[in-house]
């Protein structure tokens, strides 16, 4: 019911996003569809405000795609890209130091496929660890349950 207004997927959404590991892996799956997006559009020579906009509008998450709309306002006024996505999109700072390069270099489509790498990178590491964690607290709740059951069904003793 929450989800079926915008106020109300805002808020799942924003609670979602400041949720310890799991706001952190929706930052990078996120972060790094956004900038899959952007790629193909700069490279086809779409104006950045106009790429931005789209990425903006494409956006699920509607608390994400907030933040890709106060990134745009700053690259509007003249900021540099880079300076925007470390302040409003909370990527990992070497992340937001490849696009600073890309952008020092006329370059930023390759730059922000490479962020988009980045990002499914990280998003991999935290999941395997999360898998990690997550399969040792299964061991450890599963095994006195099997313990109890297998000492359960062994025939008693005459």
């Amino acid at each position: 019911m929450m989800l079926r207004t915008s106020f109300g997927r805002r808020v799942f959404h924003w609670v979602l996003l400041h949720i310890p590991v799991v706001g952190r892996m929706i930052r990078m799956w996120r972060g790094a569809a956004g900038c899959r997006e952007l790629t193909p559009l700069l490279r086809h020579g779409v104006p950045l405000m106009d790429a931005l906009r789209c990425v903006r509008e494409a956006e699920s998450n509607t608390e994400i795609a907030v933040w890709w709309g106060r990134v745009a306002g700053p690259v509007r006024c003249g900021e540099p890209l880079f300076r925007s996505l470390r302040r409003h999109l909370k990527l990992e700072p070497w992340l937001v130091y490849v696009v600073e390069t890309g952008e020092e270099t006329a370059r930023l489509p390759e730059a922000l496929d490479r962020v988009a790498a980045g990002c499914q990178d990280e998003f991999n590491v935290v999941t395997e660890r999360l898998y990690a964690v997550t399969d040792v607290f299964h061991t450890l709740l599963s095994g006195p349950g099997v313990g109890f059951f297998v000492l359960v069904t062994l025939p008693s003793p005459p």
